[in-house]
């Protein structure tokens, strides 16, 4: 069975570094990491994702553009924005739209965060 590939997207170099550590010591995944929108959209194409955890507010794409651009190409896999910006009406005019998404907010919780990506990846077949 093939390990399911996260896809790690944060315009802050040390923010994708940590997360690829935090998630290859804790889970039993593949880690993808990026700190562009635009190339994240270039690897999501590929349809070898099984979850994406991005960052909301970021130059050229935000996490929701990106998100629609996933959707757009007809996956619908699972994705998780950690976010300082949770009051942001577009995150919230768009949970319903552009599903399955959910709202992690800065700075988050490592157990949580791992949590919840274990909860999506049992939910979604690995890729």
């Amino acid at each position: 069975m093939n390990r399911p590939t996260i896809l790690v997207v944060d315009d802050e170099p040390l923010v994708t570094q940590m997360l690829a550590i935090l998630l290859d010591l804790s889970l039993d995944v593949s880690v993808l990491t990026t700190n562009s929108s635009l190339q994240a959209r270039d690897i999501l194409r590929e349809g070898k994702v099984s979850l994406l955890l991005t960052d909301y507010l970021m130059p050229e794409l935000n996490g929701i553009n990106l998100i629609r651009a996933l959707r757009d190409m007809g996956s619908a896999i699972p994705v998780i924005i950690l976010t300082g910006y949770c009051d942001e009406p577009e995150l919230a005019a768009n949970v319903g739209v552009l599903g399955p998404f959910e709202v992690i907010v800065k700075p988050w919780n490592n157990e949580h965060l791992l949590q919840r990506i274990k909860d999506w990846l049992q939910k979604t077949p690995a890729s």
